[in-house]
């Protein structure tokens, strides 16, 4: 909220505390020396008024822990679709953790075409199984919210919560990793009647290609659309699809499975290649602006005019990607592990 202190406008902090991080929060205030904090409040005493809220010195610890001035002037906005509105730090499975700075273009232009390849509209109801700081939820939570469409929460993934909002709320769209579609496979052997989302309910997969027994049984058990995408934190995600053709419709679903278990074409603006040692290049829109104060490992990501990265890769005549690298997915795959997260810090 914006206030007036000693005649001058300034940005109060608010603490946008879950009810599940209080506990942090707190450990935060008793090992941070405070100054005076000012007038601070918390939303978790706003919107959850049954819980244990935040005071205005817990605010101040975690501004203090992370090296936030309590005030700063404001300064006034002036539209660049090339600055940097998400840092999303990788998990440093393989290698240090690195912010990727991604721009407002970046985030726009993903969410606009992964929400059109994904044939997102106003009549879209999306369940978030996917936490919105994996690689900003994708770029989906932008897509739905930008045709009108319809977003519904839960608080942890579980396969027949999942089933029972799909039948409640009419869910048409789920994102996730490979564990939330075992979730629902295994929910829906004890499910009475039909599966919920039958013939209506497409579900993207990214994290690490699904077993193909796994692609079909979301086709024959399910009867929901599968549909499979690559990416990585450098590239906002979305860098292929896989979805079933027009040309696939009379193979048998074991049939679609095996070709729906690749990483797929590239997407519409997304250009391709291998080196010659193997790896898979990247070149669009998506790819990230640089890492948050490291040059070096920038100018080595982004070598050549191609973001590296760093998972082999064939491509056959059909622009078709077959990730081949042992490590491969493992950029995504890092960001489904919570523990190994930092979430998206909003500039």
């Amino acid at each position: 909220y914006v206030y007036k202190r000693q005649s001058l406008c300034c940005i109060g902090v608010v603490s946008l505390i879950d009810k599940i991080l209080n506990p942090l929060a707190f450990r935060a205030l008793n090992a941070v020396s405070l100054p005076e904090p000012g007038p601070l409040t918390s939303t978790d005493k706003v919107f959850m008024p049954n819980s244990k809220a935040l005071d205005a010195a817990a605010s101040a610890a975690i501004c203090a822990a992370y090296g936030v001035d309590f005030l700063e002037p404001l300064k006034p906005f002036t539209p660049d679709e090339n600055a940097t509105a998400t840092i999303n730090y990788t998990s440093g499975t393989t290698a240090r953790p690195k912010g990727v700075e991604m721009t407002h273009r970046n985030l726009w232009l993903n969410a606009a075409i992964f929400g059109w390849q994904t044939g997102v509209t106003h009549r879209e109801v999306y369940l978030h199984t996917l936490p919105m700081f994996h690689c900003n939820g994708w770029g989906m939570p932008y897509s739905v919210t930008g045709m009108g469409g319809q977003h519904i929460v839960l608080r942890k993934v579980d396969g027949l919560e999942i089933l029972k909002r799909i039948q409640k709320h009419g869910v048409t769209l789920l994102c996730g990793a490979p564990a939330v579609i075992a979730a629902i496979l295994d929910a829906a052997i004890d499910w009475e009647g039909e599966i919920p989302g039958k013939e209506k309910m497409r579900i993207v997969v990214a994290g690490a290609p699904p077993p193909t027994r796994t692609i079909e049984r979301v086709e024959t058990e399910l009867g929901w659309e599968f549909i499979q995408i690559y990416g990585l934190t450098e590239t906002a995600p979305f860098v292929t699809m896989n979805r079933t053709r027009p040309e696939w419709d009379d193979k048998t679903a074991k049939e679609r499975a095996v070709l729906l278990s690749s990483a797929g074409s590239p997407a519409l603006g997304i250009n391709l290649m291998t080196s010659p040692d193997g790896e898979l290049l990247v070149q669009g829109n998506h790819v990230l602006k640089s890492y948050w104060k490291q040059p070096e490992a920038t100018d080595e990501a982004l070598a050549g005019g191609w973001f590296h990265t760093g998972d082999g890769a064939t491509m056959g005549k059909d622009q078709y990607v077959t990730i081949t690298d042992p490590v491969s997915y493992t950029h995504l795959r890092a960001h489904e592990t919570p523990e190994h997260l930092v979430c998206a810090v909003l500039l």
